[in-house]
């Protein structure tokens, strides 16, 4: 096992809805792509956590009355961002889990739920780091070992 790549990222509330594009060249084919991925922290425990979450329920709903209630139900608050991997701009699947500690492994035989078996050659390949919900700075890790 090699690592052929590896990263550390901070993410910040201004990045909410948006993606970060990951490249990386593999210089050689290889039986497997094994992906390593982590960001923390999951949970936002900040004091104005419920403020944030009824800032976010009037986004999302816009004119609706907003049930303080249902808000809380939301609570604990927490950060999103997940991964998908692409082979020269072909998707070979996504982790849109709301686990922050994942494992990706990608074989011409087999792969992780969500992606899916692809033959892992020689060219340039793309992570995307989807920030789906950011409530305070996030620091994902990204290491990727050929097989």
């Amino acid at each position: 096992m090699e690592l052929i790549y590896r990263t550390d990222y901070t993410i910040t509330e201004d990045m909410c809805h948006r993606h970060v594009d990951l490249g990386f060249a593999l210089k050689e084919d290889a039986k497997a792509l094994k992906i390593v991925y982590s960001y923390s922290p999951k949970v936002y425990e900040g004091e104005d956590a419920l403020e944030k979450a009824v800032e976010a329920f009037k986004e999302a709903y816009g004119a609706h009355p907003i049930d303080l209630e249902e808000v809380k139900v939301e609570m604990p608050l927490k950060n999103h961002v997940t991964l998908s991997l692409e082979k020269e701009e072909d998707l070979v699947g996504t982790a849109h889990r709301h686990n922050n500690n994942i494992v990706v492994e990608v074989s011409d035989k087999v792969a992780t739920v969500g992606f899916k078996p692809t033959k892992i050659t020689k060219g340039e390949y793309k992570i995307t780091l989807s920030v789906h919900a950011i409530l305070c700075k996030v620091y994902a890790h990204v290491e990727v070992y050929a097989l």
